[in-house]
């Protein structure tokens, strides 16, 4: 892995962390790949993912032109995202943003860690998720405890693998029969600042392309 695009990986998890923060936009799953980033949030208010991307954008984009002493825009386009509507679609964002480097072909793809895979599996992380990632209802109702939802989610997302590689119309299949399942415990949804409670639709899937292979494997 090259040095500098591995401290590029750092930088700008950091950046997610601090802005994640301050923006009040909890994080429920991400991966990192070469030249795009997947995010799945909680916004606290209409704004704030858009706030909170532009200001990762700008201060990354200002990291790299000044480390690598590069010019012009880094990302091609303004981040696109999406509301998720409903329980399948939250479980369904968590699944497609944890596989991205199974997609990919990448070897080890279960231990790639610039995602939140290892963690929902429960494996260790070397620079922890544990500080990035809050876990969304979906997850938290796999089990009462982290043990059973770790364990229930290696079983959905090989499921959910299997579909991928059968067909979209497996994949559909998989989704029915694997991903909603009754949850085993009572999970209250998280509360905001102002006392409302979080709910999935409010949830929002993201994607950021960038211009070049700028995010290492």
């Amino acid at each position: 892995m090259n040095n500098g695009l591995y401290r590029g990986n750092l930088r700008y998890l950091r950046l997610l962390q601090h802005a994640s923060s301050d923006y009040e936009c909890p994080l429920h799953a991400l991966c990192l790949m070469s030249n795009h980033v997947h995010l799945l949030m909680t916004p606290s208010t209409v704004a704030a993912a858009s706030k909170m991307m532009q200001r990762v954008n700008q201060r990354y984009s200002q990291y790299r032109n000044l480390k690598y002493q590069a010019t012009g825009k880094l990302f091609e386009q303004r981040f696109e995202s999406e509301p998720v509507e409903s329980d399948r679609h939250l479980a369904f964002c968590v699944l497609y943003i944890n596989a991205n480097p199974h997609a990919a072909n990448m070897p080890n793809s279960h231990e790639y860690r610039w995602s939140s895979q290892a963690l929902h599996c429960g494996g260790a992380q070397r620079y922890t998720m544990r500080e990035l990632i809050t876990y969304d209802s979906w997850y938290l109702g796999l089990g009462a405890t982290m043990s059973e939802r770790t364990s229930e989610y290696r079983k959905v997302f090989a499921n959910y693998l299997l579909g991928r590689s059968a067909s979209v119309y497996a994949e559909q299949r998989f989704i029915d029969q694997a991903l909603l399942m009754e949850p085993k415990s009572s999970v209250h949804r998280p509360t905001r600042p102002d006392g409302s409670r979080a709910q999935e639709q409010n949830a929002k899937y993201a994607e950021n392309t960038m211009q070049d292979d700028e995010l290492a494997p």
